[in-house]
């Protein structure tokens, strides 16, 4: 996955993005990895939040909500 590229894509229709990777989770073999997304773009400025292991923050299956859908 290229992290740069999605984070701009999402920038560019007005989210404000994060990812972020957590050691104390890793050492733990806890899901280590955090996807978080807000904005106005997302349907009454929901904050999206997801936490996987690196499997878990594929990109096609997660489904961010628009307005309107």
């Amino acid at each position: 996955m290229d992290v740069a590229r999605v984070m701009e894509s999402l920038a560019e229709q007005g989210v404000t993005v994060l990812f972020k990777v957590d050691a104390e989770r890793m050492r733990d073999a806890a899901k280590p990895w955090t996807f978080v997304a807000s904005g106005a773009p997302l349907r009454d400025d929901l904050l999206v939040r997801v936490d996987a292991d690196v499997d878990g923050l594929d990109m096609k299956r997660l489904h961010i909500p628009q307005h309107g859908n």
